[in-house]
């Protein structure tokens, strides 16, 4: 896949993270927005609003293959204080995706959140 594909197909992705979102939590335009792809940080970008409904720093990845810990260890480490860092993988060509936590962190994290 040529490297403008790719990335085209992670800002589709990034996107349709960020939409979602908005219509979940009934945000209005420019709390949710999809980062240009290569760009250093988080994926999608939250507003001060957003980032109180959720708690959650996301790197998105759209591949083939499960990308392991790499994509989760990203996300992580791109995360603000007191909040969490996920990865919301969807497999290319599928019309779904997942989110993954660190099981431990999240457990932690959690726990202070509804403190």
């Amino acid at each position: 896949m040529r490297p403008q594909s790719a990335k085209s197909k992670g800002r589709k992705w990034q996107q349709r993270i960020a939409r979602s979102l908005t219509e979940l939590f009934g945000w209005g335009e420019g709390d949710a927005e999809s980062r240009p792809t290569g760009s250093p940080g988080i994926d999608i970008m939250l507003s001060a609003k957003a980032r109180e409904d959720w708690p959650f720093d996301i790197e998105a990845k759209n591949t083939k293959a499960f990308p392991s810990w790499a994509g989760l260890d990203q996300g992580r480490y791109n995360s603000g204080h007191k909040r969490l860092g996920c990865m919301v993988w969807k497999k290319a060509r599928e019309d779904r995706g997942m989110i993954v936590f660190d099981f431990d962190e999240f457990s932690r994290f959690w726990k202070e959140w509804n403190e």
